[in-house]
C-alpha cells in the first residue's frame, strides 16, 4: 500500500479505475471459485474411498463441511454485489478449503501422501481464476501455504522426507506458475483498460470538439443568413447559364421568383444591346463562364418591363463541385440618371453660353 501511494497520481488515479473497473468480474470469478469449492469438493470424495476407505467417512465429512461453506459464501456474494465484499468471500472459501485438504493430509500420515495435489488444485484456481493484484495471492497462498509445511513437520513424526521434499517441490512449483500467469493477465487486462479509456477520452474529446464545430458551424451559418438574406444588393451563383441560388434582393431586382429565374438564360435579363459586354463570343443564350469580366455595368430587363442599370461584380467559384460565379449586382439606375440629368444639364449649359457668344 506504501508503494502505490508513492506512486504519480497519475498512475494511482489509472489503479483505483482500474480495480473500479475489475469489481464485477471479480465478483464473476470468485462465484467460479465458490462454485467449483461446492461442486468438486464432495465430487473428489471418490479418491477417498479408493486410496483410503478407512478414512472416507470422516473424509467426506470435512468435504460437506467445505462444500456447504462454499454454497453459503457464493449466496451472499449474489447478494452483496460487491467486489471488495466478493474478494474476502473468494479469501474465506480458499482457507476453509485449503484447511479441510491439510486435515486430509494430516491424518493421511503427511511426509508422503498424494492429497498434495489437492493442494495444488486449490492453489491453481486461486491464482488463475481470482483477478486482484499478484502481491495478494502470493500473500494468502504463502499463509496458507505455511501452515501445511508447519503443520506437518510440527505434529507428524518424521517420515520420507524425499518424497516430502519431491511432493512439495511440484507444488511449489505449481504455485509459482500460477502466480506468474496470474501476474501476467492481471497486467494484460490493466493495459486494454488503459487503452480503453484512452480511446473512450478520446472519443469524448472528439465529441465535445465535434459540438464545439457544429456550435461554430451554427453560428456561423446564422451570420451568414442574415448577411445574405439583408444584403441591399443581389447576390446569386451564375452555373450553366442560369441563377442557382439567389437572395431576396436578386428577385426584388428581376421582378423574377428564384423558381422563375432557375429557368430562364441569364442572357435573357440582359438588355440586348448590352449583352455584347458579358461574351466576347456574343452567344445569343450563353454566357461564356470564362470570358464573362468580373465587373461590369450594363441595363437589365425585368419582368415587369421596365430597366435598370446595374453594377456586377463576378468572382469564380465551385458550386456543387462545378465551376460557378458568384455574382454580386447593385442597381444604380438612379446614379445612371443623375449622371444622365448632369449632363444635360452642362450640354444645356454649354448650348447657352455657346448662343451667348454668338448675340454678343
Amino acid at each position: 500500500m506504501a508503494a502505490e501511494r508513492d506512486k504519480p497520481v497519475g498512475e494511482q488515479e489509472a489503479i483505483t479505475g482500474f480495480r473500479r473497473d475489475q469489481e464485477m468480474l471479480v465478483m464473476e470469478r470468485v462465484n467460479v471459485i465458490l462454485f467449483l469449492g461446492w461442486a468438486l469438493v464432495p465430487f473428489f470424495g471418490i479418491i477417498d474411498y479408493i486410496l483410503y476407505p478407512q478414512y472416507s467417512t470422516r473424509f467426506i465429512i470435512y468435504r460437506l463441511i467445505a462444500a456447504a461453506c462454499c454454497f453459503a459464501l457464493q449466496t451472499i456474494n449474489k447478494k452483496k454485489r460487491s467486489g471488495v465484499t466478493s474478494f474476502y468471500l473468494g479469501i474465506a472459501a480458499f482457507y476453509i478449503v485449503g484447511l479441510a485438504i491439510i486435515a486430509m493430509i494430516l491424518e493421511t500420515g503427511g511426509y508422503g501422501t498424494p492429497y498434495y495435489a489437492g493442494l495444488s488444485l486449490v492453489f491453481l484456481g486461486w491464482c488463475t481464476v481470482l483477478t486482484v493484484p499478484v502481491k495478494l495471492l502470493a500473500a494468502h497462498s504463502l499463509i496458507l501455504y505455511a501452515i501445511y509445511i508447519l503443520s506437518v513437520v510440527l505434529f507428524l513424526p518424521y517420515k520420507n522426507g524425499p518424497l516430502f521434499l519431491s511432493n512439495n517441490t511440484f507444488l511449489a512449483s505449481t504455485l509459482v506458475i500460477g502466480l506468474i500467469a496470474s501476474k501476467v493477465s492481471y497486467e494484460l487486462r490493466f493495459k486494454e483498460y488503459l487503452g480503453r479509456t484512452a480511446l473512450e477520452k478520446a472519443q469524448d474529446q472528439l465529441k465535445c470538439y465535434s459540438e464545439q464545430l457544429e456550435k461554430l458551424f451554427a453560428k456561423s451559418e446564422r451570420n451568414y443568413q442574415v448577411l445574405f438574406e439583408n444584403a441591399n444588393e443581389g447576390i446569386f451563383v451564375l452555373q450553366g447559364n442560369v441563377i442557382q441560388f439567389c437572395n431576396p434582393s436578386t428577385t426584388d431586382l428581376f421582378g423574377y421568383s428564384e423558381r422563375e429565374l432557375a429557368h430562364i438564360p441569364f442572357v435573357d435579363l440582359v438588355v440586348e444591346e448590352d449583352r455584347g459586354l458579358l461574351s466576347q463570343e456574343q452567344q445569343p443564350h450563353a454566357v461564356n463562364l470564362k470570358t464573362i469580366p468580373t465587373t461590369a455595368t450594363f441595363r437589365i430587363a425585368k419582368k415587369s418591363g421596365d430597366m435598370a442599370w446595374v453594377d456586377m461584380n463576378a468572382v469564380n467559384i465551385e458550386w456543387a463541385e462545378r465551376p460557378g460565379l458568384l455574382v454580386f449586382l447593385r442597381d444604380v439606375t438612379e446614379k445612371k440618371l443623375m449622371e444622365q440629368e448632369l449632363l444635360n444639364a452642362e450640354k444645356m449649359k454649354a448650348i447657352g453660353t455657346l448662343a451667348g457668344g454668338i448675340a454678343h
